[in-house]
């Protein structure tokens, strides 16, 4: 069996305090070290990043390279770069703070040497590290994705969602579909599995008993940008999603659920923030169920039974307001 060309690609920000630990996880990999390289791309850093990396890699053996951008371009961006310039055929993209377990390419690898051509994705089980004081400790339970016969509403299901290191993308499926949109961002790994599924790409487990990759889970909150910037991440990917359906004429009733439940959460945001996105949001709402009532809280459900689903969300917006205002 010929192993394929695996190409780690490490997207980079100020990373410094993070990148050595990570590119360590990376260079301790139990792969055959003359079917690995890693590229890292630097996004405009202002630190050390770049020297930290340059000071693993090259007492590492393996192939590699680090590509410098004068001004920071997105991590999409970084990315697209660093898998278009690398040799893989295979290619395992990881955040610069996060880590892989030794084995996790070895085994992901093995499974792609033997798998069809329309296997675009190799996904595995991964957790989260959370901060304990000055160290991280591994938060459980960890996450196993599951993708079932309905691979589009599977990959939009929250507890199936697939952190970016636990993947290995095949280069064929990256070419195919163009890679991340580089406007997205966020949730733009969500918005690629989606295009690759909707393109006939194949998602295909390699069990393991533990997380063969690890997120840090930072302690600081989203700010209000970047939580608007989620939402409508999660927003567009549910109306493609809805779009292809509905061309498909697909739009089951699983479907319509969970279309449902993304563009509450949206109308929910956008009621205190953005009443003109708010009522497009509520479009969509009634576009997928005219008969929309929200399963909870209790009071806005009862509430949107007696005067409507927007004219209750804009009273619970109020009530909430006041409330703080008092405490």
């Amino acid at each position: 069996m010929i192993l394929p060309l695996v190409s780690v690609v490490v997207p980079a920000l100020n990373a410094a305090d993070w990148i050595g630990e990570t590119l360590t996880s990376v260079v301790a990999q139990t792969y055959q070290r003359d079917r690995l390289e890693v590229v890292v791309v630097d996004d405009g850093s202002s630190d050390g990043t770049v020297e930290e990396a340059n000071r693993v890699l090259a007492a590492s053996g393996f192939a590699h390279s680090v590509i410098r951008n004068s001004t920071a371009k997105g991590p999409s961006a970084a990315r697209n770069a660093g898998w278009r310039l690398s040799k893989g055929d295979w290619i395992q993209f990881l955040d610069a703070d996060d880590l892989l377990e030794p084995s996790k390419i070895r085994l992901q690898a093995g499974i792609a040497a033997r798998v069809r051509q329309d296997v675009a994705v190799i996904f595995s089980p991964w957790g989260h590290l959370v901060p304990r004081g000055s160290t991280w400790k591994p938060l459980t339970p960890h996450l196993e994705p599951s993708i079932g016969a309905d691979p589009l509403l599977h990959v939009l299901q929250t507890e199936n969602f697939m952190q970016i290191g636990s993947l290995l993308f095949s280069r064929t499926w990256l070419t195919k579909t163009g890679g991340f949109d580089e406007s997205r961002r966020l949730i733009e790994d969500v918005d690629l599995m989606m295009r690759i599924v909707m393109c006939g790409g194949v998602l295909m487990p390699a069990h393991a008993s533990r997380p063969l990759s690890w997120y840090r889970q930072h302690t600081n909150s989203l700010s209000r940008e970047s939580r608007a910037a989620f939402i409508d991440g999660c927003l567009r990917n549910a109306r493609a999603a809805e779009q292809f359906w509905t061309d498909r004429h697909e739009l089951t009733v699983p479907r319509v659920r969970l279309l449902v439940d993304v563009y509450h959460m949206g109308a929910r945001y956008y009621a205190e923030h953005d009443q003109h996105t708010f009522r497009l949001v509520v479009d969509d709402l009634y576009r997928v169920d005219p008969t929309f009532v929200p399963s909870s809280p209790p009071s806005l459900r009862l509430l949107t039974r007696l005067i409507g689903y927007p004219r209750a969300e804009r009273c619970s917006v109020h009530y909430r307001s006041v409330k703080r205002a008092l405490s």
